[in-house]
C-alpha cells in the first residue's frame, strides 16, 4: 500500500489502487494440504485451509485407510501444508499448538504444526484402527 506524505495530493489511482489493497488482504483464499501418505485420505472437506491475511484454518475430516497401529506418547504425521500458505516458524523438535481432533472411539487430542506438518499430538497408548474417521479444526497465525 502506498504511504502518502502531508500535502500530496490523492488522485484517483491512488485512491482505486487502496481500495484493491484492501480488498485483496480481505479475500479468502483457499489451498489443499496433501495427505502425508498413503495410510490416509481426506474425505468431505478435509485439508481445506482457509486463509485471511495471517489467519489460516484447515478443516480435517481424514479417514485411516490402511493398516492399524499403536502410539504412545509420540506424534502421527497427517498432513503437508503447501509452501504458499505461511505457518509459524517452528525449529528442531518445536512445534505449535493449533487445535483438537477427535473421532470415532478415539478421546481427543491435540493437533500440532512442526513445520509443515500437521501432526496429532498422542499423549498416552492408542490403537488406531482401520477406518477410523477424525474430525477436527486447526489455525495459526503467520
Amino acid at each position: 500500500m502506498k504511504t502518502f506524505t502531508p500535502g500530496e495530493i490523492l488522485t484517483a489511482e491512488d485512491l482505486n489502487a487502496q481500495f484493491n489493497e484492501v480488498t485483496r488482504l480481505l479475500t479468502p483464499t483457499t489451498a489443499q494440504a496433501a495427505v502425508f501418505d498413503g495410510g490416509w485420505k481426506w474425505a468431505g472437506r478435509g485439508g481445506k485451509i482457509t486463509s485471511l491475511g495471517a489467519l489460516h484454518i484447515i478443516e480435517l475430516e481424514i479417514i485411516r485407510g490402511a493398516f492399524d497401529f499403536d502410539r504412545n506418547a509420540s506424534e502421527v504425521d497427517l498432513c503437508t501444508i503447501p509452501s504458499n500458505v505461511p505457518v509459524p516458524n517452528t525449529s528442531g523438535n518445536t512445534w505449535a499448538p493449533i487445535g483438537m481432533v477427535a473421532g470415532m472411539d478415539a478421546y481427543p487430542m491435540a493437533l500440532i504444526l512442526a513445520g509443515r506438518t500437521v501432526k496429532i499430538r498422542v499423549d498416552h497408548s492408542t490403537h488406531f484402527t482401520q477406518n477410523w474417521r477424525f474430525y477436527g479444526q486447526g489455525m495459526w497465525l503467520a
